[in-house]
């Protein structure tokens, strides 16, 4: 979250879009136009997030010109005969401008890239100053990929568990990764800068209001809202718990809960 939209300056737009970017281990027709897409709902049901940014490694670059990358044969992992959607963007890195790619084609004997938007003169110059130095620097292509944080509910034994969920929307038939179970909420809240003093000015659940967009966004609070799997009857839960601003509780059932709230500065401000 921290580096969420890394490197797409001039890539995707910076106005900020509500709704699903990506379903349950599926991705939208247009994956990867935004850096952040919010879910916003009000406890009890649970926000979602969708983060966006180059993170997995696909590829050593060997040669480079301004219409074609070279990809290194014993190491590189995009498929030969066709790009994926969410494998549509790649990153250089290092690159001197350090914006994100689109690519055109992949050839089919050969593991080459054709970038939709040919590289700078200067760019791939830079690149093969880089390839040619001794010991040589390492150009690396990383694939640009979404992150969807949200809640599921599962059934187990005839009874439905609640786990965070992280959906790594690589394609269609790709895995996800439950990291804890009996999650009763979760909520994010927005740290905002509107008036550009590098301050935050008021924090919001929601920011599909015109006046607010992702450039805005300098921190995220996450709540998380855990209960235990099983119950104490010996105890009752009467306390409150506020998530983004909304109260929620008294429950008065006997599962023990707990709140965490972190807050994150988002650290990435090239966008």
């Amino acid at each position: 979250l921290r580096m969420a939209g890394v490197g797409c300056s001039d890539s995707f737009g910076n106005d900020l879009t509500s709704g699903n970017l990506a379903t349950n281990g599926d991705v939208a027709a247009n994956p990867l136009k935004e850096m952040i897409v919010i879910t916003n709902n009000a406890s009890p049901a649970s926000d979602q997030l969708t983060l966006v940014g180059a993170v997995k490694h696909v590829a050593s670059i060997t040669s480079v010109t301004t219409t074609q990358i070279t990809l290194n044969t014993s190491d590189h992992n995009i498929k030969n005969n066709s790009v994926e959607a969410a494998k549509s963007y790649i990153i250089i890195s290092p690159s001197d401008n350090n914006l994100y790619k689109t690519i055109l084609t992949v050839g089919t004997t050969s593991p080459t890239l054709t970038p939709a938007s040919d590289l700078e003169i200067d760019e791939a110059n830079e690149i093969n100053k880089a390839l040619a130095l001794t010991p040589p620097i390492d150009l690396d292509i990383y694939q640009v990929q979404a992150f969807t944080i949200r809640l599921v509910d599962t059934l187990v034994n005839n009874k439905s568990l609640r786990s965070l969920r992280i959906d790594d929307n690589i394609n269609t038939s790709s895995a996800d990764m439950d990291v804890a179970d009996h999650i009763q909420d979760l909520q994010f809240e927005y740290g905002l800068d509107t008036t550009n003093d590098s301050q935050i000015d008021t924090w919001v659940g929601d920011t599909t209001d015109t006046a607010h967009n992702i450039t805005q966004i300098r921190a995220i609070r996450v709540f998380i809202l855990a209960q235990t799997g099983k119950i104490d009857k010996e105890y009752t839960d009467t306390k409150k718990y506020t998530l983004a601003g909304v109260e929620v509780g008294p429950f008065n059932d006997h599962v023990h809960r707990y709140l965490l709230e972190n807050t994150i500065t988002v650290r990435n401000r090239n966008f």
